[in-house]
């Protein structure tokens, strides 16, 4: 399917902020990318680490895909996912911004990245390939996410407010007990919390 819209394998394991090694492309950077998003209040300087694990190219436009072996979750139309979908946009703007300052060595003839996919390349996942373009309205998502957090980082406002699923797959529930949730629909009164449950919303 990819090879007749006429996107191909590029680089695989492209690591940023990492300590590289034969784990990672050569392509990759030891430095964090700093990326830069437009939020409420003005513009925010985001440094990233991570790996993407495929950039893909057409012509001279490439995208990242984020590879999952889980059930499908995100539909068609997602870009934030309610704030758990962050990967393939987050990645996209990695990609600009490495491109942008020349740190992406392997870059000879691209000229801008068109966004990134969910693969969720299993039989559980149904190998489901969900496409979030790094258009104004993803840009703008990912603004909202970090105003959100940003707004909370100000405010010391952390709450422990998982949604109705979250505790099933959280790393952490031996840290918050396994009534976090019961305890957290207690709060949902609280209106310094309407900001998070908007959010959750987005696509």
């Amino acid at each position: 399917l990819e090879a007749r819209a006429g996107w191909s394998p590029w680089l695989a394991e492209l690591g940023f902020g990492a300590p590289g090694g034969a784990a990672h492309d050569p392509a990759s950077v030891r430095e964090p990318v700093v990326v830069t998003v437009a939020c409420e209040g003005g513009q925010a300087r985001l440094r990233l680490r991570g790996a993407i694990d495929l950039v893909e190219r057409r012509g001279d436009a490439l995208r990242a895909a984020d590879y999952k072996t889980g059930k499908a979750e995100a539909a068609p139309g997602t870009r934030i996912g309610g704030g758990v979908t962050l990967q393939p946009l987050l990645y996209a703007l990695t990609l600009e911004s490495m491109l942008a300052t020349g740190t992406l060595p392997a870059a000879e003839g691209v000229a801008r990245v068109t966004g990134g996919r969910l693969w969720y390349c299993t039989s559980r996942g149904e190998d489901r390939r969900v496409e979030i373009a790094l258009d104004d309205a993803g840009r703008a998502a990912v603004g909202e996410v970090v105003a959100l957090v940003d707004r909370a980082t100000q405010t010391a406002f952390f709450p422990r407010a998982p949604d109705k699923r979250g505790c099933s797959y959280c790393d952490y529930l031996a840290v918050c007990g396994p009534d976090a949730a019961d305890r957290a629909r207690r709060k949902e009164q609280d209106r310094r919390l309407e900001p998070l449950v908007a959010l959750r919303g987005k696509p």
